[in-house]
Parts: C-alpha cells; sequence; structure tokens
C-alpha cells in the first residue's frame, strides 16, 4: 500500500516538472544516460553527488553528433544507444546514451518511474535473460513474424525468489570448476588407456610402438575417402607411415577380422605395400603401413595445383602399369578362392617411392568390410556387371585395371574419384573407341605426357588392352592372366 501511494506520489510530481519543463526533452524525445544510479527521484533532486547528471540535451546532441548512425552502438526493443563523449568542469567522459522510441508507449513518467525503481535485482533479472538468449539461440525480444513464446517469460518475475548477483557468480565458478575437473579426469583416463594399447604386429623385425605413441607423432591428411582416411604420420625419431583409420562400424566381427588382417600381414611382394601393424576396438580399426615417399598416382595424374606433378612420361607410366599388373598376379595367386583379391583398385591406391615404383595399397579388405559399405564405397562396385546385374566375377578386378589404363593414358578423371569432373569410366572407354587409331596420338593421349615417336606403337597397344579390359560384357572380357601377359609384353620403345 505504501509502495503504491509512493508511486502515485512520485508520477503527480514528474507532471508538474513535466509542464515546468525541468524534464530533458524537445520534439517529444526522451534521452536516458546509462550513467543514471539506482536511486529514487528524491535522492536525483537533493544529493549533491548526482548534481552533474544534469546535463542539457543540446550537450548531448553534440555529442553524439545529433544521434548519427555512426555513433549508434545498439537497437534495443525501446530505442537505439548512442556512445558519446560529454564534457564536464572536471574534464570529458565517454557515455552510452539511449534514445526512447514513442511507439512502444513509454514517456516521461513512466522513464522516470523506471529508472527510479531499478535495484540491484534488476541486473540479476536481465542477466537471467542474456543466460537464456546464450543457451537458446535467439533474442529475447522477437519481431512480428516470430510466434515463440519471448525469453523473459523464463525468468522468474518475483524479486524476492531472485538469487544475488555474488551467489550467481559463484554458481558459475563452481560449475567450471567441475567442467575442468571433469576434462582432466577425462584426459587422465584417456591417457591411461592410450598408454597400455598395443598394435598387433603383422611383420618381424620392424620397429613397434604403441598407439599412444603413434596419436603423439605428428599428423597430415594424406587422402579422405568414404572407406578410409589417411594420414602421414612422424613418429619416433623420424620413423614415417602411413596411417588408415577405419570406422569399426564398417568392419565384420572381430575374430574373422583378426584372422583375415594376419594373413594379409604375411604377403610380401615388390609392387604391394606392407600392412605392418593394427589396432581394433569397437570403435576403430586403426592400420599402420609403410610410407611411399611420392604419394599417389593420383596427384601425379590430376594435382592442378602442382602442375610439375602431373609430368609422368610414357615411360615412367609403363613402368607404374607393369608393377600395377606383377601385384595383382600375386594376390591373384594367393587368393584363388576371393572373386575381387583386390577389390579396391584405383589411381589413389597406387603410392610411388622415390624412383617411381609403384605399390598396390588397400588390397584384399573385401572379407572383412561389411556388404552394404563395400558394395557403396569399393571401386569393384561401379562396374557394369553389378550396376545391371549385381554381381562381381574374377574379372571384375580387370575391369578396375582397364579403367586405371584409360585414366593414366588420356588423363581423365573417372567419376569414383572425382564427381564433380569426373567422367564414367564406360563414357572413357566409348570416347577412346569413336576416334580413330591413327588420331590417338594427338587426340586421345594426356597432354601432360612426353614420348619418343618410336613409342607410339607401344603406346597404343597399352590403350587397346585397356579397352578391352572395359568391355561391359565381362564374359567377353580377357582374363587376368591375359591381362597381364599382354602387359609384361609391352617395351618402352618399338625398338626394345
Amino acid at each position: 500500500m505504501q509502495k503504491k501511494e509512493r508511486n502515485k506520489d512520485l508520477s503527480t510530481k514528474l507532471d508538474r516538472e513535466k509542464e515546468s519543463g525541468d524534464v530533458v526533452k524537445k520534439n517529444r524525445r526522451e534521452i536516458g544516460i546509462y550513467q543514471l544510479p539506482a536511486c529514487d527521484y528524491q535522492l536525483w533532486e537533493t544529493n549533491e553527488q548526482f548534481k552533474h547528471l544534469h546535463i542539457e540535451l543540446e550537450a548531448i546532441e553534440s555529442a553524439t553528433n545529433n544521434f548519427s548512425g555512426d555513433n549508434c552502438i545498439g537497437r534495443g526493443g525501446f530505442g537505439s544507444v548512442y556512445k558519446g563523449e560529454l564534457i564536464y568542469s572536471w574534464g570529458q567522459s565517454m557515455v552510452a546514451i539511449k534514445r526512447l522510441n514513442r511507439a512502444f508507449g513509454q514517456g516521461d513518467p513512466e522513464f522516470w518511474k523506471e529508472t527510479g525503481l531499478l535495484t540491484k535485482e534488476s541486473d540479476v533479472y536481465s542477466f537471467g535473460v542474456v543466460l537464456f538468449e546464450v543457451l537458446c539461440g535467439r533474442l529475447c525480444i522477437l519481431n512480428d513474424n516470430d510466434k515463440r513464446p519471448p525469453l523473459t517469460r523464463l525468468v522468474r518475475q518475483k524479486r524476492e525468489s531472485h538469487p544475488l548477483m555474488s551467489e550467481i557468480v559463484s554458481m558459475l565458478e563452481s560449475a567450471l570448476d567441475f567442467q575442468v575437473i571433469e576434462k582432466r579426469d577425462q584426459s587422465k583416463r584417456t591417457y591411461g588407456i592410450l598408454s597400455n594399447l598395443k598394435f598387433h604386429f603383422m611383420r618381424g623385425g620392424r620397429q613397434q610402438f604403441t598407439l599412444h605413441e603413434l596419436l603423439g607423432g605428428s599428423f597430415t591428411v594424406f587422402g579422405r575417402g568414404g572407406l578410409i582416411t589417411s594420414f602421414k604420420a612422424e613418429i619416433l625419431e623420424r620413423l614415417v607411415v602411413f596411417v588408415k583409420w577405419f570406422t569399426s562400424t564398417k568392419i565384420k566381427a572381430k575374430l574373422e577380422f583378426h584372422a583375415h588382417m594376419m594373413l594379409l600381414g604375411s604377403l610380401s611382394h615388390p609392387n604391394l605395400l606392407p600392412y605392418v601393424c593394427y589396432y581394433y576396438d569397437t570403435s576403430h580399426m586403426v592400420l599402420v603401413t609403410d610410407f611411399a615417399i611420392n604419394g599417389s598416382l593420383a596427384n601425379h595424374l590430376h594435382d592442378e595445383q602442382n602442375p610439375d606433378e602431373s609430368r609422368l612420361d610414357w615411360s615412367t607410366r609403363l613402368k607404374i602399369i607393369q608393377g600395377v599388373a606383377s601385384g595383382l598376379g600375386y594376390l591373384y595367386h594367393k587368393f584363388p578362392h576371393l572373386s575381387l583379391p583386390h577389390g579396391h583398385l584405383k589411381s589413389s591406391n597406387v603410392l610411388l617411392d622415390d624412383a617411381f615404383n609403384p605399390f598396390l595399397t588397400d588390397y584384399g579388405f573385401l572379407p572383412i568390410i561389411k556388404k552394404e559399405y563395400a558394395q557403396k564405397l569399393m571401386v569393384a562396385y561401379k562396374s557394369p556387371e553389378f550396376s545391371h546385374h549385381e554381381q562381381t566375377t574374377k574379372k571384375t578386378d580387370v575391369w578396375c585395371l582397364g579403367t586405371l589404363i584409360l585414366e593414366i593414358m588420356t588423363g581423365w578423371v573417372p567419376d569414383y574419384l572425382e564427381q564433380d569432373k569426373g567422367k564414367k569410366p564406360e563414357d572413357m572407354a566409348t570416347w577412346v573407341n569413336s576416334i580413330r587409331r591413327e588420331e590417338w596420338s594427338q587426340e586421345v593421349f594426356d597432354e601432360n605426357m612426353t614420348w619418343e615417336k618410336n613409342s607410339e606403337i607401344e603406346m597404343i597397344d597399352l590403350l587397346e588392352i585397356g579397352l578391352h579390359c572395359c568391355k561391359p560384357d565381362f564374359e567377353r572380357r580377357w582374363n587376368m592372366r591375359k591381362v597381364i601377359e599382354k602387359i609384361q609384353g609391352l617395351k618402352e620403345s618399338e625398338e626394345d
């Protein structure tokens, strides 16, 4: 009751002072200065320490450059806020000034009444609204088209239910300390686990390391595909390896996985990149292989940012494709029971050493990859026989090899390497067949490839081998043995 009478008396006094012109206004514009203290009107009028806050409107307009847009620092529900530098008898002071908008129904009495009733709990209320804005990701003041309830309804309205600001700060500090402790404990737990995790090494005589030591090295992303993410890692005094990271959801049961990986680790051929060790848990599978310093064949054929990378001459390309054929022959010999001894042959899975000797990688994965992921991600399942009849055969890897030959000889990018600008392998073969053999040198061969005139017969022969491998009808395709014999019979030049 006393509060209502006090507010009524204050409103009456404001009305009288408004008529006498004591309240700062001009052309029905009201100004609020953020230095106003949380006090009632009587204190404002009588206390000496607040007399400096009686400021002429002209001084405010001068400080804000007549409320220039350049001085506007924010817009709120009741008007815009401007920065300005006010000049006092003792010096200058930078202040923020709110210019109220009458469209929101806030006039002189309401403004002074609101200012006079502000308390420390008012800041607590405002802070609560800001917290909700941060957590909900939207402003407390909504536009007309937003039908969601305003955030101000979520904050307790009664002052007595508000905590003190010191209590809020204490609660936030406790929450932050708890988060830091949780992070530290999680880090300790992770460190402890990683320190004890060991790889399964598939080869003897290799320098051994733990998963923690591997993750403590320096990593560079080498390649990212749907099946595997590959990294170059430097660990343990300049030991450089390739790391292939699988998601375990794509891998078959642990028991058959271990058995097959140990079998892959026993393979040894000059054109297979050795699988050194692996780690398997319910979340990830990590495979470590030897490092090939010249990267992938795909980079040398298609890297537009480093054009010098693509300067592979004919003799180097022939050397690469003959090494690839030799590695495939070895896989076919070791896995006679598999329809796809490789299954994922493409130029990004052919790596090169310092002398450009080729190494096949990502071979023999089909038995350990779940069927749905294999069909979605592996190159063999892009073949015509699977696209049209949902089957793969011993000649499907032949199709992959034929596509690789066309890519090496023409410089075209298959669509499974780059969907945006790649070509379908069938379209590549159709295009090559549409051009007469005597025009292949000018029209078909990769313009970045150099060769001697007496090498063109051998180059044409290799391109024809590729076309035989890419026949859509797999029954009309050559088998792998015949393809390898034809490739190995090629020479660098006609004279050789």
